[in-house]
């Protein structure tokens, strides 16, 4: 059980902009139902200290007094690697695709998550949800499955439903971790080299649009599920940083003396 725990301990619940303290509350709950601890709170228009909050997380109230609120959802999943986002639906581009649900992703974890790798798990705000900008940040997705008459689930619920699930996960059954895996890269890296081709890219055309938009996205996502090194990321961020030293020179250049 203790290689189980530490698992967990490495694992982020993100909730992005919460609106009602009681939903803060459950969350916690359900985290300590089953076993996690780390709780992230992403610009929350709800006061986690709320007495609804309090009462509703029962026992769990340790949880929400050591619950991290941040601005910004970079924040939240800065130091972590693997990065997977609830959604009441899927994209049209992932219908043919088995259907992401926690009993499946906690399948394809057990087959590829790389033990000792930071998680992150986030849900969105009780009326609306995750938003594209915030998907674009996760490597996957995870739907629970609900009847078309009655889609919706209260925040708190969802959680406890995925956190179950999650919670099936048998350190033993996930790859042994490599030295060298100590050193991977976390989304704080990758979002740095992003940058740098971003603003290359920015200097290479004159209209920024959705298409641009989406090969970013693309990109970010390409890059999170390569589960690269920090020293190959360092050799991909030198080769950035060049093309963007000649993309400056070629405007240089093309600029009146």
């Amino acid at each position: 059980m203790g290689e189980i725990l530490n698992w967990k301990s490495n694992c982020r619940i993100v909730l992005v902009q919460p609106k009602f303290a009681g939903n803060i509350g459950m969350t916690a709950r359900a985290m300590a139902n089953f076993g996690f601890s780390n709780l992230y709170l992403v610009d929350p228009l709800a006061n986690h200290h709320d007495i609804q909050a309090t009462m509703m997380a029962r026992e769990a109230t340790h949880i929400l007094r050591d619950a991290k609120v941040v601005a910004t959802l970079q924040e939240a999943i800065a130091a972590t690697h693997y990065v997977i986002g609830t959604s009441g639906k899927i994209s049209r581009n992932e219908a043919d695709q088995p259907s992401p649900t926690p009993k499946w992703v906690v399948g394809h974890l057990e087959s590829q998550f790389p033990s000792g790798c930071g998680l992150a798990i986030l849900f969105g705000s009780e009326t609306d949800g995750l938003t594209k900008d915030h998907l674009q940040y996760c490597q996957q997705r995870m739907l629970i499955p609900t009847v078309a008459e009655h889609p919706s689930m209260n925040l708190g619920q969802a959680v406890g439903v995925c956190l179950y699930e999650l919670s099936q996960i048998r350190w033993h059954s996930l790859p042994t971790l490599a030295p060298n895996q100590q050193n991977s890269a976390t989304i704080a890296d990758i979002e740095r080299l992003v940058q740098v081709f971003e603003q290359s890219l920015r200097r290479t055309t004159s209209k920024w649009d959705g298409h641009h938009v989406q090969n970013i996205i693309a990109l970010r996502q390409l890059l999170a599920k390569a589960s690269l090194q920090k020293k190959e990321l360092q050799a991909l961020y030198q080769i950035a940083r060049t093309l963007e030293r000649l993309v400056e020179l070629g405007g240089a250049a093309d600029s009146p003396e």
